[in-house]
C-alpha cells in the first residue's frame, strides 16, 4: 500500500492506495500522539466533519483518524456485498496507520460500518462508539416505521439521481442563509436529552 499527502485541501489529506489501486481518502485531527481512533462520518458526509471535533479530541489526547466510505470525497467508490466486506477498508486503513489498538467512533449512517468494523477486528479494537446510531434502512422487504421526511429522504429521493442532490442543497442553504429557521426546526424533532445540550449557547 502506498500513501499520497496532498496539500490541496485542508485539512492535510492523506489518500491510502490499496494494492488493487483503489483510494481511500483520510484526515487526522486532535492530538497527533493521542490515543487513536477510527472515526467514521455519516450519510451523507466525509473526513471534513470531524474538523468540528479537532479541539475536544486535542483537549482529551486524542488522535482522530477520519476515512471516507468508498464514494464519499477521495474515496474511489466500491460495490459491497455486505457490512462485513466494508470492514476490509477500515481494517486495512489501521494498517496503513501502523494501528495495533484502537477505538471506533461511528457516525449516523456511519454506525452500521463502524459495529461491522468492531467485529471484524476483535483484537484490535478496545472501544466502540456509536453517536446517534441508523442502521440500514434499504432493504425494503423489511417495515421500518419513518417519519415522512425520512420517507421522503430514503425512499422516495434515494431513487432519484438529482432528488437527493436537490434536498441537500435546500438544506444546506437553509442552514447558512437562515439558521434560526434551521435551529427551530431542529429542536422541535430531537429528543429531550438532546434538547438539553442543543440549548446551551456554546
Amino acid at each position: 500500500m502506498k500513501t499520497i499527502v496532498t496539500t490541496g485541501h485542508l485539512p492535510l489529506a492523506r489518500i491510502l492506495v490499496l494494492a488493487s489501486g483503489r483510494r481511500i481518502g483520510c484526515a487526522e485531527y486532535g492530538d497527533p500522539e493521542g490515543l487513536p481512533v477510527l472515526a467514521l462520518h455519516g450519510t451523507p458526509g466525509s473526513r471534513l466533519m470531524f474538523a468540528l471535533s479537532d479541539g475536544a479530541a486535542r483537549d482529551r489526547g486524542l488522535r482522530l483518524i477520519a476515512p471516507e466510505r468508498p464514494g464519499y470525497g477521495l474515496s474511489d467508490h466500491r460495490s459491497c456485498e455486505s457490512l462485513a466486506q466494508s470492514a476490509e477498508d477500515v481494517t486495512a486503513v489501521a494498517d496503513a496507520y501502523g494501528l495495533d489498538r484502537f477505538a471506533i467512533n461511528g457516525v449516523s449512517g456511519g454506525s452500521p460500518f463502524a459495529v461491522a468494523a468492531a467485529a471484524a477486528n476483535p483484537d484490535r479494537v478496545v472501544l466502540l462508539a456509536l453517536a446517534s446510531p441508523v442502521g440500514p434502512i434499504a432493504d425494503l422487504r423489511r417495515r421500518i416505521r419513518m417519519s415522512k421526511l425520512h420517507h421522503l429522504v430514503f425512499r422516495v429521493l434515494a431513487r432519484s439521481n438529482l432528488g437527493p442532490r436537490a434536498f441537500f442543497r435546500s438544506l444546506r442553504y437553509m442552514v447558512l442563509r437562515a439558521p434560526d429557521t434551521a435551529y427551530r426546526g431542529l429542536m422541535r424533532r430531537v429528543r429531550l436529552s438532546d434538547r438539553d445540550i442543543l440549548a446551551r449557547a456554546e
